[in-house]
């Protein structure tokens, strides 16, 4: 017997989408895009990223040998197009 109960009912939702970014970091998620895709076939490792603080850097995750990780994430340092700019004051 079915459950008449709404928590059981089955609802068709749309599929997530994912809001726009704006044309300024459009550009950067399609080089961003590319760099990944790249160092995934020259290292042969998994590379899974997404973007926080609305777009304007991103989270990288790289899973497979350690030699292969550490090149990749060299790369992906190397080539990232937004890069953070470290700080530092030396008296």
């Amino acid at each position: 017997m079915l459950s008449t109960a709404p928590s059981r009912d089955f609802h068709h939702h749309e599929p997530y989408k994912p809001p726009l970014l704006p044309e300024h970091l459009t550009s950067d998620a399609d080089a961003v895009q590319k760099l990944v895709v790249m160092a995934m076939q020259l290292h042969g490792c998994h590379v899974s990223y997404y973007p926080v603080d609305h777009g304007t850097a991103y989270n990288f995750h790289v899973t497979g040998t350690y030699q292969q990780v550490m090149l990749t994430r060299g790369l992906i340092l190397k080539d990232c197009p937004i890069q953070v700019g470290l700080l530092s004051e030396f008296s």
